[in-house]
């Protein structure tokens, strides 16, 4: 079938101006209704699609998140020069960053002192639009039903300050 779907896929990028032409802003973007309206409703329609279509980019480097509780940007920074790499934060902002360097990343001393934990930006966007809601005062009960291996619930904690009661959970116990 690769032929079949060559062909098919060639035919596509042929035609993509008339394939998108009906859709709407949302649907372009591949985002949920229900949480294309919540964006919008957060930061306004033109934020929102800014926010969406930085998640269909393709970025340089490893998506990282720099523990906050950890050390303070400046430390991290530091850190990550004396190892000959470089932090460019995504769209979503510090702590949410790609790094770029060479050799392994367990030779960065970042990675070795648990300064970094490695995630993509579509994982960190839930962190991202707790840490609004906390910052508006408000007290969350998190509930990570799908949590293994931790790496949101980690974010979510760090990102709220403690203004979270998070619940992980997983049904893998071999994972947890």
């Amino acid at each position: 079938l690769k032929g079949f779907v060559n062909g098919n896929l060639r035919e596509a990028v042929r035609s993509k101006e008339h394939l998108f032409s009906g859709l709407t802003e949302r649907e372009k973007l591949s985002c949920p209704e229900d949480l294309y309206q919540k964006l919008v409703f957060w930061y306004g329609e033109k934020e929102a699609i800014r926010i969406l279509e930085a998640f269909l980019l393709e970025e340089e480097g490893l998506g990282v998140r720099r523990i906050v509780s950890g050390s303070d940007k400046k430390t991290f920074e530091s850190l990550l020069e004396k190892d000959s790499a470089e932090a460019v934060e995504s769209i979503l902002g510090d702590p949410c960053l790609f790094l770029s360097f060479n050799g392994s990343l367990a030779e960065l001393s970042v990675f070795q002192k648990g300064l970094v934990y490695v995630q993509d930006m579509s994982s960190q966007l839930d962190a991202f639009v707790l840490k609004d809601l906390t910052s508006a005062g408000s007290f969350l009960k998190v509930l990570d039903v799908c949590a293994s291996p931790g790496g949101k619930s980690i974010c979510i904690s760090d990102d709220t300050e403690k203004k979270a009661d998070i619940l992980a959970c997983d049904i893998s116990e071999k994972k947890t």
